[in-house]
């Protein structure tokens, strides 16, 4: 009896170490596993750290990267401008961007382009004097034989034949009465089949719509050109205005020259003449 007891609880010390034992091999293993668990977490998040500072880095290089492209984008777009007077001539933009002097020759072709320019609308505006003026030669000839043939010109009285000036009138009627008369737009439809008005004992001359209309795209390209070089006058460029002042003295001499006045023979015309 007494042996079966011993043997018994023998066994359950047995039981109870082996228990023991197992429950200290499964500590060990949960805490080694919690250990390397830890450890991967740990090399993860340095591994993330430092792709995340291997990023920055990046970033840090391509903003530097992007900042320095602009910056020299900015140093090659800048112009020179002021809005008082100067003798600038490097880095000088007229009008546009493309319009820039990079360098010295450019900015001397500049000068000579704004001097041809000057010079080239000096001989369009004597173009165009000496246009109208070989129309108006046409037409005198055709009126001269239409009043030859007999034909009757349209004939238009003097708008203030029936208004009677030494009447005593208030200043608002005197006013009025030319307004009202500019404003009936007899002069817009003054055109007609032989270009000509016969007023009292005068015979206006028209041009054809045609003529007309080339004329005014003449001088449309005149008026253009005038305020191109009126904006490059707005950069108060030293250079630039000499040259505009030199075309224009230099066309104005080639291409301005004609008649003063139209005298008749047997005119008491003097030989000598101060202007």
């Amino acid at each position: 009896m007494n042996m079966n007891t011993m043997d018994m609880g023998g066994m359950s010390m047995d039981m109870a170490s082996s228990t023991t034992s197992a429950i200290m091999n499964t500590a060990t293993t949960s805490s080694t596993m919690d250990m390397m668990n830890m450890m991967s977490s740990g090399i993860m998040t340095s591994m993330s750290s430092m792709s995340t500072g291997m990023s920055g880095m990046d970033g840090m290089s391509g903003s530097n990267s992007s900042t320095v492209s602009s910056s020299s984008m900015n140093m090659k777009m800048s112009c020179t401008m002021s809005m008082l007077w100067n003798w600038y001539t490097d880095d000088v933009c007229f009008i546009s961007k493309q319009w820039k002097t990079s360098t010295k020759a450019k900015f001397g072709g500049t000068c000579v382009g704004v001097f041809a320019l000057l010079l080239i609308i000096n001989w369009w505006r004597r173009i165009l004097v000496q246009y109208k003026i070989h129309c108006t030669e046409v037409r005198k000839i055709e009126v001269n034989d239409i009043i030859k043939a007999g034909i009757i010109i349209d004939k238009k009285k003097s708008t203030f034949d029936n208004f009677d000036l030494n009447k005593n009138t208030d200043m608002i009627t005197e006013c009025m009465i030319p307004l009202m008369e500019a404003f009936k737009h007899e002069w817009f439809w003054v055109l007609n089949r032989n270009l000509s008005i016969e007023i009292d004992d005068k015979v206006y001359i028209y041009p054809s719509i045609w003529e007309h209309t080339l004329y005014c795209i003449g001088d449309t390209i005149e008026w253009s050109v005038h305020h191109v070089i009126m904006l490059l006058f707005m950069y108060f460029n030293g250079f630039v205005f000499i040259s505009c002042m030199i075309g224009a003295g230099v066309g104005y001499l080639l291409f301005q020259y004609k008649n003063i006045n139209i005298s008749k023979r047997g005119d008491n015309v003097s030989k000598r003449c101060c202007l």
